[in-house]
C-alpha cells in the first residue's frame, strides 16, 4: 500500500473559525437557579420573589457551552461517527472533531429594555404556563430566564485532526445549517421560537499538511509549524432535516398587547404617565407575537379540543383533561421530551401605537374601582409573519394527531385563538392565512380541506378526525382502567 493511500487524509489538522448571531433569545443555562432578591435585578421592582434561571458564564461574560454546539451539529450530520465518535459500552470510538465553548463577543439591549444589564450582558425574559382551560396564565407559575438578546454574537473555534477534504466540505455545510431557522436552534425553548442563531460572515479556516511538517523539518531556522489559511472548499450542506414549515400570516382584528415587563416601569404615583402594560416588540421596535405565547395558545386550544371531545364520550367534565394530557404531552412535549410542532416569533413591518385607559369595575358595587384607573400601549398593525414547524421523524405512529392538528389549522385561519392580555375586552384575536411548502395560500377552512383532498383523497380529512377520536376513546379507557385498579 501505498503511503498516500495509507494516509488516508488531507489535512493533519483544521482550525475553523466562525462567529454566530442571536436571531432570537438564546438560553443556555448553567442549571443554577439565582433568588431575584440578590440577583442583579434586585432593583428593578420584581417583588423580591422567585429566582431566576442563569446563563453559563466563564470569569466575566456568558458562552454557549461547547456541548451544546456540538450536539447541533452531530444531529444534522450523515458522517457522525468519523467527526463526532461514538460511546460503545466501555469502549467507543474518539471522533475527529472538537469544539470549544463559544463566548460572547457583544451584545446590546433593545431600546428600552430596562432590564439589560450592560455589566452582566444578558436581560431576562418573563414567562407563565398557560391553562389549557380558562387560556389565562397558570397561577403560580411565573417563570424567569436570564437571556442573551437578539443581535449578540459568539465567537466560535473548533478543530479537527487527519481531515479528507470531502470531511471538511460536509463540516462546512454544518455550519450552513445554522441559518436563523427553528431546526438547528440552541439551548433551552427550541420550541417556544429561542436559541436561534445563524453564522455572521464567512468562516476561516486555517489548515496544516503532512507536507508542511516535511518542509518545516527540513528548514532548520523555521520556528514551529504554523497553520495556514486556505481558500474552503465548497460546502456540502447535510441532507435536509424531515420537517414541514408552514408559514403563519397573521392579520388582527383587534389592538395586540403581550405585555413585555422589560418596557413597564413601576408607577411611582398615579398620576404617572407611564404606561401600566405595553407590547412586546423586537430590536427594530415592530409588535412581536413570542413564539412562546402562540405555542401556549395552541397548546390551551387542542387541550379544550380534547378535553370536549372526550366529555362528549362520557367522561365528567372535571376528569376530561387528565384522561387526555398524555396526547397533549406528545404533540407539544415536556420539560424533559422535546414537542414535535415548533412556533417562531411572528413579527409585524408596519407597527402603530395604540394606547388606551381603562377603569376597574368594583365587583360588588358595580362602580368604578377606587384609584383603578390604568393604561396600556397596545401595537396596531395590518400583519405579522411567523412560521410553524413539524418535526415529522417524532410524529407517533397512527393518525391521531393530524385529526387534531386539522381542528387546530381550522380555528387558527377562523380567528378562534386569540392571545396575549385583554382578549375578554377583544384585544388579542387575528385570523391566520396559511402558507404551505408548495407555496399554496390557505385564507379560510374550505380552501384546507379541499386542498388535504386533492393531495392525499377526499376521505382524508375525516378519517384524520375519527382517528383522533379513537385515540381519546382508547385513552379514557385506559384512564378508567387506571383509575379502577
Amino acid at each position: 500500500m501505498s503511503a498516500e493511500a495509507d494516509r488516508n487524509h488531507d489535512y493533519l489538522r483544521v482550525r475553523i473559525s466562525c462567529r454566530l448571531r442571536t436571531e432570537s433569545p438564546l438560553h443556555c443555562g448553567d442549571g443554577g437557579a439565582l433568588e431575584v432578591s440578590e440577583s442583579p435585578w434586585k432593583d428593578l421592582k420584581k417583588g423580591g420573589k422567585g429566582h431566576i434561571n442563569t446563563l453559563c458564564r466563564g470569569p466575566t461574560d456568558p458562552y454557549i457551552p461547547a456541548s451544546s454546539l456540538r450536539g447541533s451539529l452531530r444531529q444534522r450530520c450523515r458522517d457522525a461517527v468519523a467527526l463526532f465518535g461514538e460511546a460503545r459500552g466501555d469502549e467507543g470510538e474518539a471522533g475527529a472533531l472538537r469544539v470549544y465553548d463559544a463566548f460572547l463577543r457583544k451584545a446590546r439591549g433593545a431600546e428600552g429594555d430596562r432590564y439589560w444589564n450592560p455589566t452582566e450582558r444578558s436581560t431576562l425574559r418573563d414567562g407563565v404556563s398557560i391553562d389549557p382551560i380558562t387560556g389565562t396564565a397558570a397561577k403560580g407559575k411565573l417563570f424567569i430566564f436570564e437571556v442573551i438578546p437578539p443581535g449578540a454574537c459568539f465567537d466560535v473555534e473548533m478543530e479537527a485532526d487527519r481531515l479528507r477534504q470531502d470531511q471538511l466540505a460536509e463540516l462546512l455545510g454544518l455550519l450552513q445549517g445554522w441559518d436563523g431557522s427553528a431546526a438547528a436552534a440552541l439551548g433551552k425553548g427550541r420550541t417556544r421560537g429561542w436559541g436561534r442563531v445563524s453564522l455572521d460572515g464567512t468562516p476561516v479556516v486555517k489548515v496544516l499538511t503532512d507536507e508542511d511538517i516535511v518542509s518545516w523539518a527540513a528548514d532548520s531556522n523555521s520556528g514551529p509549524p504554523q497553520l495556514r489559511a486556505i481558500d474552503a472548499p465548497t460546502a456540502h450542506p447535510p441532507a435536509p432535516p424531515d420537517l414541514i414549515r408552514i408559514g403563519l400570516i397573521l392579520r388582527p382584528d383587534s389592538p395586540l398587547l403581550i405585555n413585555e415587563p422589560a418596557r413597564v416601569r413601576p408607577k411611582q404615583q398615579d398620576a404617572d404617565p407611564f404606561p401600566n402594560l405595553e407590547f412586546m416588540r423586537d430590536a427594530d421596535g415592530q409588535a412581536l407575537i413570542p413564539g412562546s405565547s402562540l405555542r401556549g395558545a395552541l397548546r390551551g386550544r387542542a387541550g379544550r379540543i380534547l378535553a370536549t371531545i372526550a366529555h362528549h364520550q362520557g367522561v365528567d367534565a372535571q376528569k376530561a383533561g387528565e384522561s387526555i394530557d398524555s396526547l397533549i404531552r406528545e404533540l407539544f412535549g415536556t420539560e424533559g421530551q422535546r414537542s414535535i410542532l415548533w412556533l417562531g416569533d411572528a413579527r409585524a413591518t408596519d407597527t402603530n401605537l395604540h394606547p388606551q385607559q381603562f377603569n376597574a369595575v368594583d365587583r360588588f358595587t358595580g362602580g368604578v374601582a377606587d384609584k383603578a384607573l390604568y393604561s396600556v400601549v397596545a401595537a396596531d398593525c395590518a400583519h405579522l409573519q411567523g412560521e410553524a414547524v413539524l418535526d415529522l421523524a417524532r410524529v407517533p405512529e397512527n393518525d391521531w394527531w393530524k385529526g387534531l392538528l386539522l381542528l387546530l389549522g381550522r380555528d387558527l385561519i377562523e380567528g378562534d385563538i386569540p392571545v396575549g392580555w385583554g382578549k375578554s375586552r377583544g384585544y388579542g384575536a387575528f385570523s391566520t392565512e396559511l402558507a404551505l411548502p408548495d407555496g399554496k395560500a390557505i385564507t379560510d377552512f374550505e380552501n384546507l380541506l379541499a386542498y388535504l383532498k386533492d393531495h392525499y383523497g377526499e376521505t382524508t380529512p375525516r378519517r384524520w378526525v375519527e382517528a383522533l377520536h379513537r385515540e381519546i376513546a382508547h385513552q379514557v379507557e385506559q384512564s378508567r382502567t387506571g383509575l379502577g385498579s
